[in-house]
């Protein structure tokens, strides 16, 4: 999704579009992604997105911890609903 690329510090909405154009849409997809042929997809440069790269990799095991907060809440929500609900 783009607002997960959103949260890389430099990196806006236009360009955040065009890694979605090219199959880039996550912290991951970004960390293993080719530059090369991105940036020939893209007309991003190449030492912009080895940039975009070293930032997601800092910035992947935040938002997978966020996840896994969230599943947790998610999963609380549940027990408690069903609880209710019976």
């Amino acid at each position: 999704m783009t607002s997960e690329l959103r949260r890389i510090k430099g990196l806006g909405e236009g360009r955040a579009r065009a890694l979605k154009e090219a199959g880039i849409e996550t912290l991951e997809d970004l960390i293993r992604m080719d530059v090369e042929e991105i940036s020939e997809r893209t007309n991003i440069g190449v030492g912009t997105l080895r940039e975009y790269q070293a930032k997601a990799k800092k910035l992947l095991p935040q938002v997978a911890a966020e996840v896994e907060r969230a599943k947790g809440r998610k999963s609380w929500l549940k027990r408690v609903w069903e609880k209710l609900a019976s």
